[in-house]
């Protein structure tokens, strides 16, 4: 197939840096970049998890600043937000 492309449309494939995969020689990054839509799609996926991995860690560190200041009682210290079963296990 790599024979049929280079004779029929005059282009020359190498080895890549990385040595996985080959590629046409004298075609820029850039421009092989607009033609990748495998790698477009796996880019904004982890575009995606990075920014709920950073909501993520945002909302632990909330989390553990209302903890630590005892908002985890609710708003008139009912505790009415605490499952039960964590009221046995601490009492105990």
């Amino acid at each position: 197939m790599e024979r049929r492309r280079c004779r029929a449309r005059g282009v020359r494939f190498a080895n890549r840096p990385d040595g996985k995969a080959r590629e046409v020689v004298g075609v820029g990054p850039a421009v092989m970049d607009l033609f990748s839509s495998r790698r477009r799609a796996i880019t904004a996926k982890l575009a995606g998890w990075v920014d709920e991995m950073r909501r993520n860690a945002t909302r632990l560190g909330d989390a553990k600043a209302d903890i630590a200041v005892g908002k985890i009682s609710g708003p008139v210290g009912t505790h009415a937000s605490v499952p039960r079963s964590w009221c046995a296990r601490a009492s105990s």
